[in-house]
């Protein structure tokens, strides 16, 4: 099977845009294993967001010569990842995190009852 050239960045930002619905493992391995359709089958859980983002670190994080052998073992052409693959990693983390906390506060909100809308709390000042 002749792969072509996978660049480095391009998975990286496949990974942290579209984690939730593989298209990385797509753009890496192709449509013909059962590995990239998971993602989309499971999207509603989240994992493969979280899954999505990990990988995009870990991609970014990767030093290009082990990636090329990974990757781009039989291609003649080499990844030069500058800044950019690291300002993708960086907007990555950010991303991550607040999606994080965002779904911590609602995971919390829930349990502890401050479930009210916003309606129902201006009900209770007169303003509605």
């Amino acid at each position: 099977m002749i792969m072509g050239f996978k660049n480095k960045t391009t998975a990286t930002l496949l990974a942290s845009l579209g984690g939730s619905l593989g298209l990385h493992r797509f753009y890496l391995i192709g449509a013909r294993r059962l590995w990239p359709w998971l993602y989309p089958l499971f999207a509603w859980t989240l994992v493969p967001t979280f899954a999505g983002f990990i990988e995009a670190l870990r991609f970014a994080l990767t030093p290009d010569q082990k990636w090329d052998a990974k990757w781009n073992a039989e291609s003649s052409t080499t990844n030069h990842s500058g800044w950019l693959v690291i300002i993708v990693a960086a907007l990555t983390l950010f991303g991550s995190m607040v999606l994080f906390m965002t779904l911590i506060s609602f995971a919390l909100g829930r349990y502890f009852g401050a479930g009210e809308s916003f309606v129902s709390q201006l009900a209770i000042l007169h303003i509605v």
